[in-house]
């Protein structure tokens, strides 16, 4: 049980690093390709249709589709924390999932053009 513990937590610092370095390199693909979109001589409804399909492709939930701007959302699940509240026990990871759905708030996205 202890041998458990400290792997799971371990592996959760990992992880966790791993999400964050992650993170950090997808946002800047990210402002790269809305930058690269923006550049382009392509109407705003076309521009829109690629925005749109790129965060679905992403994982966003699109909330709101307007003449010049997207609105999204996107919940992300982190394995790293989970994997440190499953060192718990059975019960954190539980108590992670209750959160991740229940209390944890979406990370909102909004590109206008």
């Amino acid at each position: 049980m202890i041998l458990l513990f400290i792997i799971s937590i371990i592996a959760g610092i990992f992880v966790i690093a791993y999400e964050k370095r992650a993170k950090k390199e997808n946002d800047i693909l990210l402002d790269d390709f809305i930058s690269g979109i923006r550049s382009e001589e392509h109407t705003t409804e076309e521009k829109l249709k690629k925005t749109q399909s790129m965060l679905l492709l992403n994982g966003y939930k699109i909330l709101d589709i307007s003449n010049n701007k997207i609105e999204a959302k996107k919940r992300r699940f982190s394995l790293g924390w989970f994997l440190i509240w499953l060192s718990l026990g059975g019960i954190g990871a539980i108590i992670y999932l209750l959160y991740h759905f229940f209390i944890k708030r979406n990370e909102y996205l909004e590109v206008i053009f």
